[in-house]
């Protein structure tokens, strides 16, 4: 391996007390049919009852903080080289992975073309969860507060989506990063239609093809349409599991005559404009399959856009998860993967003889990273469909 984890809990250091193969960061999505839920990570660590000789000399964290591994009861101070960690709910949790040759306060190319970043998580613990001999923390990004703040009680009037996202972010007293692309223009929000700000933020990306994620680092970025541009990352058959590889090919995400209510309703009738796509072929094909939305949008171009681009979507065989392990893999490799971002393609250049398809392109929707001493491995969630341009 060329990087060795940090796992830190309020900066004290616990890597050596999680347990190899049982932690995981949880990043992005695993369907093209939802928005991003906030970054979130598992780590399940030993405890003093289960392993009392690691915590002798070095004593790396304490659940209680009245009572300490040696038996003492007053509280720890750090008298051993090492560190003395709380574990709490809201305790901050760093997650990084590093060159060997050590970690830094910022990150410095050890190699050439080597990780732009370190981080692999940021968040803060929100639930621990103790038996004998374990203990499991669960830590999320500080967005999943987004999910308690409620907004809208005073209206939003039709605005861009940028706009509105920018509007948001100052009633809920969270910074939103807007990666600018094609503005959309939004109706208004009546007053007293409350939402919370984590629903109101997801409705806007849905509905206009956007994006709304966690980054790695913890920061909230909302991706207006057509602001990304894929890179595309080749897989070494060397590192992914394509005996097990699941394949499939169904209509059920498969809609060939949309209709869409967009724009302010009629005050005289209630009722709002639509747009309408068919895709002829393919319900010659399939048979008709219908599927209708209403989306917040304000102008009939728009409407139509997500109604023709939905439409578009033609059965395409799909590997929902791919698994990637890096030990061993090429420096170029690791970095490929650890720099991932939503929306990159996932190339698999060489699957079995026999199956449906010689090579796969996946849009890389989320992934789960799991963390473990002697081994780097990903499970990539993937889409054959570009939502990048929705």
């Amino acid at each position: 391996m060329l990087y060795e984890w940090s796992v830190k809990v309020a900066d004290g250091e616990i890597r050596d007390l999680v347990l190899d193969g049982r932690s995981q960061i949880r990043y992005g999505r695993t369907t093209a049919d939802v928005q991003p839920e906030p970054t979130s990570a598992t780590l399940t660590m030993l405890t003093y009852d289960a392993a009392p000789q690691l915590f002798a000399n070095r004593p790396s964290y304490i659940l209680n903080p009245n009572v300490i591994p040696t038996g003492f009861t007053t509280y720890w101070s750090d008298v051993y080289e090492g560190v003395d960690t709380v574990l709490t709910v809201g305790a901050r949790v760093q997650i990084s992975i590093a060159g060997q040759s050590g970690f830094t306060a910022e990150w410095v190319d050890i190699y050439t073309g080597g990780l732009a970043q370190s981080t692999r998580f940021d968040g803060h613990i929100v639930s621990l969860d103790y038996r004998p001999g374990e203990v499991q923390l669960t830590a999320a990004t500080k967005q999943e507060n987004l999910g308690r703040v409620i907004v809208g009680a005073e209206g939003y009037p039709a605005q861009t989506d940028a706009d509105r996202v920018k509007a948001i972010s100052e009633d809920a007293l969270v910074d939103i990063q807007v990666q600018p692309g094609t503005d959309q223009n939004l109706i208004a929000q009546e007053v007293e239609s409350e939402r919370t700000a984590w629903t109101a933020l997801q409705r806007i990306a849905r509905d206009t093809g956007g994006l709304l994620y966690s980054t790695r680092e913890g920061r909230l970025q909302y991706r207006q349409l057509g602001s990304y541009t894929p890179k595309t990352v080749s897989v070494d058959p060397l590192h992914t599991l394509v005996d097990p590889l699941l394949m499939s090919l169904d209509i059920s995400r498969i809609a060939n005559q949309v209709q869409v209510q967009y724009g302010e309703r009629d005050p005289e009738t209630g009722k709002r404009p639509t747009v309408n796509s068919s895709n002829a072929p393919m319900v010659d094909e399939l048979g008709q399959r219908q599927k209708d939305y209403i989306l917040e949008l304000a102008d009939e171009a728009d409407a139509q856009a997500r109604a023709d681009w939905r439409t578009s979507l033609e059965p395409l065989w799909e590997v929902g998860t791919v698994q990637v392990f890096l030990k061993g893999a090429s420096k170029e490799l690791q970095d490929d993967i650890a720099n991932l971002e939503l929306g990159d393609v996932v190339t698999l250049p060489q699957l079995l003889p026999g199956g449906p398809v010689d090579t796969y392109n996946g849009y890389l929707l989320g992934y789960t990273e799991t963390i473990s001493a002697d081994e780097w491995a990903f499970n990539l969630h993937l889409t054959p469909w570009d939502w990048n341009g929705v």
